[in-house]
C-alpha cells in the first residue's frame, strides 16, 4: 500500500473526498471546518486490489480508516497466524465509500478482531489514533458529534447481526 501526504489530488477530487468524508458514518454533522482539520491532521492511503490494510490481532487502536473510493472486506482469517492473502477466511462484511474501519480498536485500545483486504484499487482515508485523540480531547462537541455517530453505527450494525441470527431459527 502506498500512501501518505504525497498522494496528489486535484481540487476536484479533494472536494469529492471532502464530500464523503463530511457524509461518513463518523463525520456526518461536523462542519466543513471540522473536516479540513482531520483532513489536514490524516492522510490518503493508495491501495492496489488485493492489499491488505489491517490484519487480525495488529496492536490495537493504530487509527481510523473511512473508504474513499473502491471496496474493503473485513474478514476472520480460519488460520489468523498466516499473512496470507489466499488463506481460507471467514467473510464478515464488505466496507463501501462513506464507511469506515478500524473503529473497534481506536475506542477501545485493543487488538483488531479481524482483517481487512481490498476488493479492488481502493483509496482510503486514514486518521491516526493520537491525532483522532488530539482533536476530540480539545472539542467536546466534536468529540459528541463523533462518538454519537459512532455508538449509532455501531448499534446498526449490531441490529443487522441480530436480525441475520433471528431469520436462521
Amino acid at each position: 500500500m502506498t500512501g501518505g501526504l504525497g498522494v496528489h489530488l486535484n481540487e476536484k477530487e479533494a472536494a469529492h473526498f471532502r464530500g464523503i468524508l463530511a457524509n461518513s458514518v463518523v463525520f456526518k454533522g461536523l462542519d466543513d471546518s471540522v473536516i479540513e482539520l482531520f483532513l489536514q491532521k490524516g492522510m490518503i492511503l493508495e491501495a492496489k486490489k488485493g492489499d491488505l490494510v489491517s490484519f487480525e490481532q495488529m496492536p490495537g487502536g493504530i487509527g481510523l480508516y473511512v473508504i474513499l473510493e473502491g471496496k474493503v472486506e473485513v474478514f476472520r482469517a480460519l488460520n489468523p497466524d498466516s499473512l496470507a492473502t489466499t488463506i481460507p477466511k471467514f467473510h464478515l462484511n464488505t466496507i463501501l465509500p462513506g464507511q469506515c474501519l478500524g473503529e473497534y480498536s481506536l475506542l477501545d485500545g485493543l487488538a483488531t478482531s479481524a482483517s481487512a483486504m481490498t476488493l479492488e484499487n481502493s483509496r482510503l482515508y486514514f486518521l491516526p489514533r493520537g491525532a483522532f485523540q488530539s482533536i476530540l480531547d480539545g472539542s467536546a462537541e466534536i468529540a459528541k458529534i463523533i462518538y454519537r455517530n459512532m455508538l449509532l453505527f455501531l448499534i446498526m450494525r449490531l441490529r443487522k447481526k441480530d436480525e441475520e441470527s433471528d431469520s436462521a431459527y
